[in-house]
């Protein structure tokens, strides 16, 4: 998909030690494109990766889960970032979202015993 393509490009530049240049790129994806949740997952995503910028990631991920909240993995990057964060209440629940939509998703699971939250 061309998700997976600006995905690469971000991630090559990520890869190069060009971290402003591909959180840059994220911004303008999601600025160019702000009624597509992938777009907004993808800054999220590298937002949270480079430890800066939560209240901005959580933000964008929460636009991403506001065009499509059945979208597990939007809701996975949320407990990432509130993780990040030391929310961990509001981690487990968004955990426990990307849970109930995709329940036998391994990272999820992994995630869940690693943090001690979501047990059933």
């Amino acid at each position: 998909s061309s998700w997976g393509f600006r995905s690469w490009i971000g991630q090559a530049l990520w890869d190069a030690g060009e971290e402003d240049k591909a959180l840059a790129y994220f911004e303008k994806v999601a600025t160019d494109m702000p009624k597509k949740p992938e777009a907004h997952v993808l800054r999220a995503e590298f937002l949270q990766r480079s430890g800066r910028d939560l209240d901005v990631a959580l933000a964008e991920i929460g636009k991403a889960i506001e065009l499509d909240p059945g979208d597990d993995w939007s809701w996975y990057v949320k407990a990432e970032i509130l993780h990040a964060m030391k929310k961990e209440k509001e981690a487990g629940a968004a955990l426990g979202k990307a849970k109930a939509i995709a329940p036998d998703t391994a990272i999820y699971l992994d995630r869940a015993e690693e943090w001690g939250v979501c047990k059933e």
